[in-house]
């Protein structure tokens, strides 16, 4: 009677230490499954290390004269375009992304501010690559454009792509922008002129 006992006093731990195992074992399992969908969601940040370079060799190759801050984490580039006027690019480098910024037009007046921003809103729902942006406390509109190094790293011709559509943007916006800003024209009669920018 006593080995009775014992065996079924000896199965009773058995199963019971194997229900265990196998519960340690599915717990496991669902951090593992947890820890590889995590892993592949997470984004796996590239920055190139010679973007800088690449940066100023675009330059270099393309006859653009340009100037690198001390700490080397803004470009300005500059054009003086014949009957456009000037326009300077910026390019901020961060950790993992660049900021391309291309002043379309300063000194917005106080009364022009509620019809800039409503040009803006108009012109930015046409963009898919760059937005019109207005910094308020410098009273200035630019196009931005963001070009962001997730798993994306900078060549040549991207970069080309996101400076030249940063300028295209601006100098596309600036008489839209002009007309109601400046010249006192309302957001929705200038907008008729959105696909004739030279008018």
């Amino acid at each position: 009677m006593e080995l009775f006992l014992f065996l079924v006093l000896l199965i009773i731990v058995v199963t019971w230490s194997m229900r265990s195992v196998d519960k340690q074992v599915a717990k496991q399992k669902d951090a593992d499954k947890l820890k590889l969908v995590a892993n592949m969601n997470a984004a796996k940040i590239k920055t190139p290390q010679n973007m800088i370079n690449l940066i100023a060799d675009y330059f270099k190759k393309n006859n653009i004269k340009y100037w690198l801050s001390e700490d080397q984490k803004t470009f300005r580039v500059g054009f003086d375009l014949e009957n456009e006027g000037k326009y300077e690019v910026f390019i901020n480098i961060h950790e993992h992304y660049l900021i391309f910024n291309c002043e379309v037009l300063d000194e917005i007046t106080d009364d022009a501010v509620t019809n800039t921003i409503d040009i803006i809103t108009r012109i930015n729902q046409f963009y898919n690559l760059g937005f019109l942006n207005f910094y308020f406390e410098s009273r200035i509109v630019a196009f931005k454009n963001v070009y962001v190094l997730f798993e994306n790293e900078l060549t040549e011709n991207k970069f080309q792509l996101y400076f030249d559509s940063t300028i295209d943007g601006a100098r596309s916006c600036r008489p839209l922008v002009t007309k109601v800003a400046i010249d006192g024209e309302e957001p929705i009669i200038a907008m008729m002129n959105i696909g004739n920018n030279n008018s």
